[in-house]
C-alpha cells in the first residue's frame, strides 16, 4: 500500500531539504582555511559570499548559507547577497523589496523565514561585486541568461 500523496510529497520535500542543507554546507566548508596550512601570523581575508538564484532552491541555500556564515564570522563577511531577478507581486510590491524588507521569499518560498543578514538584490552586477564565493542556483534554462550578465 503506498503513502498517501501528502505523505509522499511530504518525505520527498524532506529528503530534498536534507540534500540542499548538506550541500550548502559542503560548499562554505571547502572554502574553509586548513588549520594546518594557514599562516597564523597573517590574517586571512573575509569571504564574501553571493547566490546567483532565489527561486525556492535558492532561498533555501540562502537560509542555510545565511545562518552558516554567522557562524563563521572569523571567515566571513556577514552580508550573503542574493541575485534576485526582479518581479512585480500582485500587490505591486518589488520581489526584492519584500524579500528585504520580510525576510522571507513570499513567492517561491512562503511561510520560510530567511536570515536577516541575506539580503536580495535585483542588479546581478551589484550582487556578484567582489563576491569570493558565488554560488549558482538557477535553473539550467536560464543559464544563458546569466552568463552575459557576469
Amino acid at each position: 500500500m503506498s503513502p498517501p500523496p501528502g505523505r509522499a510529497l511530504l518525505h520527498r520535500l524532506s529528503h530534498n531539504f536534507c540534500l540542499i542543507y548538506l550541500a550548502a554546507a559542503a560548499a562554505v566548508l571547502l572554502m574553509l582555511p586548513n588549520p594546518a596550512e594557514a599562516d597564523a601570523s597573517r590574517p586571512q581575508p573575509l569571504h564574501k559570499v553571493t547566490i546567483v538564484g532565489s527561486g525556492n532552491f535558492g532561498s533555501a541555500v540562502a537560509r542555510v548559507l545565511g545562518r552558516n556564515v554567522l557562524q563563521h564570522p572569523e571567515h566571513f563577511e556577514p552580508d550573503v547577497r542574493m541575485w534576485v531577478f526582479e518581479e512585480e507581486l500582485a500587490d505591486g510590491r518589488k520581489l526584492s523589496e519584500v524579500i528585504n524588507a520580510e525576510h522571507e521569499n513570499v513567492k517561491y518560498l512562503p511561510g520560510v523565514q530567511l536570515p536577516s543578514n541575506v539580503r536580495a538584490v535585483p542588479d546581478l552586477e551589484e550582487a556578484t561585486r567582489d563576491a569570493s564565493i558565488v554560488i549558482f542556483v538557477v535553473p539550467h534554462q536560464f543559464v544563458p541568461g546569466c552568463k552575459y550578465c557576469m
